[in-house]
Order: structure tokens, then C-alpha cells, then sequence
């Protein structure tokens, strides 16, 4: 078990302890801790991508880097206001891929197989169980904004019922056979079972708020800033901590500073969609460049820990 997993599972068995000696837990106050613990560790670990993408990239100017980023993130952003339904699930399947991608980054993927539908399968595994077991939560919200009915439509209970046990096994499937094939190891077979089942376990115990962000800040996160400053410190001399800290700030910043303006603007009704409605807005137009940027990253990553 490496050092994340098990910061994961222990923290899991803290939160799991906790929540076990409260008969209720104010979801105001775990929607703080969720916004606080994303804010120190979610939004950073997107906030180098400028740094990561131009590092090995000399022949690309920085200005067509932020063209190409804000560029697309204005394109997905008029895809949401024409095309709601479509843009939220394409924001789960770039999401799926992305989870998956980085839970198996250090194999390069020309020695994984099925590398591309691993990704995407065990994202959609994790995805769909986390839906599945919060149903009612996800039908609730749905219900209390008129802009978010569409959620009724996609997250479906009887779809999810079959998707969720489906994207499990196949997921296992594909592993076995990489096993076989001598692209894993047992022992990473195991771990990966593991894992999995302790993401689903605490998807299915653990409030939804909590459970996501237990996962994406631990296992997901966490996992991609260590990368981050593993490549980065293989790049450039007398790299340290602090060094890396510094260069997390500023879009950090930005993104926090930006992202609190347009929720106060959504408050005062000078935004006409739903709170909601805006925060899957916002993560999602960041997202899809950001998975761009980490698909390029994990190429030049996997090429230094091979």
C-alpha cells in the first residue's frame, strides 16, 4: 500500500468514526470542510498547468497556450448555455477518463491493455456508484431548480443499476487480463480491487459531499500534485516544497478570487442560473482543458518514471 492509499484509508476510518458518533452531521458544515479541503488541494493541483504543459513544450508560445485554454473553456461555456444536457454529460465522461487516467498515470499506456477503455471504465465505475448510492440526494437537487431538471433524465436509477455493476466487472476483467499479460504485477491487481471497493464503500457509507471529496482531494488531487512536483523536481535544480508551493499560488488565487465573485454575482441574482447549476458550470469549463494539459502531462511523466 503506497502513502496516499493509505492516507485515504485512514482518513476514510477517521470520517467513517466521526459521522458513526453524530446522529446528523449540518450539511452546511460539511459543505464548508468540502470547500475548504478543495480549495488547499482540488483547485492547486490544476493551477500549474500552464507550467506543466510548457516545461517539455519549448516549441509552444505561452500565449498561444492561454489562447488555446481560455479558448476552450469559452467554447464549452456557450456549449452550456445552448446545449445544457450535452455539456453536463460530456463533463461526466471527460471526468470518468480523467479519474481513470490518473489513477493508473505511472504505467505508460502502450504497456497497459485496454489502456484508454480502463480509463474511461473505471472512472464511469466510480462515477456511477457514487450516483447510485446518493440517487435520492442527486433527484432532490434536481428538484429544487428548474435549470437542473435535466439531472432526473441523466442520472436515471435503473440505467445506473445496470452501468454501475457492468463498468465494475468489465473493469476487473481488463485488469485480470493485464495481470495475465504481464503489464501489472498480482500484487498492483490486488491493490487496484482494493481500492476500488474501498472508493465504493465510502461512496455508499459516507454523505455525497463527503465521500466525493474524500476521493478527489486523497486519491485524485492529492496523487496528481506528488506527480506534479516528482516531474517538476526532475526538471529543475534545487527544486523543493516551498519552491512548488510558490508556483501553486497565484492561479489558485485567481481561481478561488474569480470563482467567489461569480457566486456572489449568482447570489444577488446578477447571474441568471441556479448556484447549483453554476458550480458544475465552472468546474466543468476548467476541467476540459485541464485534461488536455494532463493527458499531455502523464505522456512526458510516464517517459521519466519508465
Amino acid at each position: 500500500m503506497n502513502k496516499i492509499s493509505f492516507l485515504f484509508l485512514s482518513t476514510f476510518l477517521v470520517t467513517v468514526s466521526f459521522f458513526a458518533n453524530l446522529e446528523s452531521v449540518d450539511s452546511s458544515f460539511q459543505l464548508i470542510v468540502a470547500v475548504l479541503f478543495i480549495v488547499l488541494l482540488g483547485i492547486p493541483h490544476g493551477a500549474i498547468d500552464h507550467i506543466i504543459f510548457l516545461e517539455d513544450n519549448a516549441t509552444v508560445r505561452p500565449l498561444h497556450f492561454y489562447g488555446f485554454y481560455l479558448g476552450l473553456m469559452s467554447l464549452y461555456l456557450f456549449f452550456w448555455i445552448v446545449f445544457p444536457m450535452f455539456s453536463f454529460i460530456l463533463f461526466l465522461t471527460m471526468s470518468a477518463y480523467h479519474f481513470g487516467q490518473s489513477q493508473f498515470s505511472e504505467i505508460p499506456s502502450n504497456q497497459l491493455f485496454g489502456n484508454y477503455i480502463l480509463y474511461f471504465i473505471w472512472g464511469t465505475s466510480i462515477l456511477s456508484g457514487l450516483s447510485f448510492y446518493n440517487i435520492d440526494e442527486i433527484l432532490l437537487t434536481a428538484d429544487m431548480s428548474a435549470d437542473m431538471s435535466f439531472l432526473s433524465v441523466i442520472f436515471n436509477e435503473r440505467l445506473l443499476s445496470i452501468l454501475l455493476p457492468l463498468s465494475t466487472i468489465i473493469t476487473f476483467f481488463i485488469l485480470l487480463i493485464a495481470t495475465r499479460k504481464k503489464q501489472i504485477s498480482y500484487e498492483r491487481f490486488f491493490f487496484e480491487v482494493y481500492i476500488l471497493i474501498l472508493i465504493h464503500i465510502s461512496f455508499y457509507i459516507l454523505p455525497l459531499t463527503v465521500g466525493f471529496t474524500l476521493y478527489f482531494v486523497i486519491l485524485h488531487s492529492f496523487k496528481v500534485l506528488s506527480e506534479e512536483f516528482s516531474y517538476l523536481k526532475s526538471r529543475r535544480n534545487n527544486f523543493s516544497v516551498s519552491s512548488f508551493i510558490k508556483l501553486l499560488i497565484p492561479f489558485t488565487v485567481v481561481s478561488v478570487v474569480g470563482g467567489s465573485i461569480v457566486m456572489i454575482c449568482a447570489q444577488y441574482q446578477l447571474i441568471g442560473i441556479s448556484k447549483v447549476l453554476l458550480v458544475f458550470v465552472l468546474i466543468s469549463v476548467v476541467t476540459l482543458p485541464h485534461s488536455f494539459v494532463m493527458h499531455d502531462f502523464y505522456k512526458k511523466f510516464t517517459r521519466k518514471t519508465s
